[in-house]
């Protein structure tokens, strides 16, 4: 089986911190979303003796801004060694196998390992190791709003930045629709604006104009189905 490489970014972080609530289990599943949704997925290695993954995910995923962050741009699965299978292409590489083969296609070292994909199945960078929400948070405003399309990680993390994430509308069409209606953990079909209790919920409409309205009072992330 071909090894999966990767161009490793350099993070400037310090050793420090992982229970967000929306974390998801299936691999293809997560990436599927956030090709639907223009999502950034985060993979997230881990172990059940894992220490550091226990606390990257009670502690740095706990956080309110992080929380905030991910909700707004990003899908999250963890990945635990297991006999279960699974399929999807990354960097343009298919590939098949089983969960416990994923860590050694990834060049996973130890746990937690954390792999960042974007919406077009290109992994972006991956960052080994534990950490804290403060250290966490430039990262993920970092990559959800490309600025390494334009600066350094050093310059960016060195400046203040009041990201949240990018309010977007995205065409899709009905069996897009269902597939997120189905598993996303925070879609909901809306087809009033009085409906929408959550700017981090995942809208899926069928109305131009209610996804303009809604995507100007802040949702994030609005689907418009098309069929």
């Amino acid at each position: 089986m071909k090894k999966l490489f990767v161009i490793v970014m350099t993070l400037i972080i310090g050793i420090s911190i992982f229970a967000y609530d929306d974390i998801y289990q299936d691999v293809e599943k997560a990436l599927k979303l956030s090709q639907i949704e223009n999502k950034i997925t985060l993979m997230v290695f881990s172990s059940k003796s894992c220490i550091y993954c226990d606390k990257l995910r009670e502690e740095t995923f706990r956080d309110e801004k992080v929380m905030e962050i991910l909700d707004a741009g990003y899908n999250v699965v963890e990945i635990f060694p297991e006999d279960r299978e699974t399929s999807f292409t990354i960097n343009n590489q298919e590939i098949k196998a089983n969960y416990n083969q994923l860590s050694s296609i990834f060049g996973v070292r130890g746990t937690p390992s954390m792999f960042f994909v974007n919406s077009d199945n290109q992994v972006l960078t991956n960052l080994p190791g534990f950490v804290p929400a403060e250290s966490f948070i430039p990262i993920l405003q970092f990559l959800g709003s490309e600025a390494y399309l334009t600066t350094d990680f050093q310059t960016f993390s060195g400046e203040s930045s009041d990201y949240i994430g990018n309010k977007l509308i995205e065409k899709v069409d009905q069996a897009e629709a269902d597939f997120v209606l189905n598993n996303d953990k925070n879609a909901v079909y809306i087809e009033k604006m009085s409906e929408l209790e959550n700017i981090f919920s995942t809208a899926v409409v069928e109305s131009e104009t209610l996804a303009e309205e809604l995507n100007e009072s802040g949702v994030y992330r609005v689907l418009l189905k098309t069929e």
